[in-house]
């Protein structure tokens, strides 16, 4: 059986998350202007199509 622990955290002063697993980190936030998204990271969406495509 596979083992994963993965980590997301809230950045303070921002609706951002930064979730991490072992040495990849990566940042989560709405686009600029989309409720209080400051466009520091990667969108909701933008992630499912990046995991989805990853897996083809």
């Amino acid at each position: 059986m596979v083992s994963m622990s993965v980590e997301l955290r809230n950045m303070g002063g921002t609706q951002a998350a930064m979730g991490w697993v072992g040495g990849h980190t990566i940042i989560v936030d709405r686009p600029e202007g989309k409720a209080g998204g400051m466009g520091l990271g990667f969108n909701g969406g933008q992630l499912l199509a990046l995991a989805i495509g990853g897996c083809f």
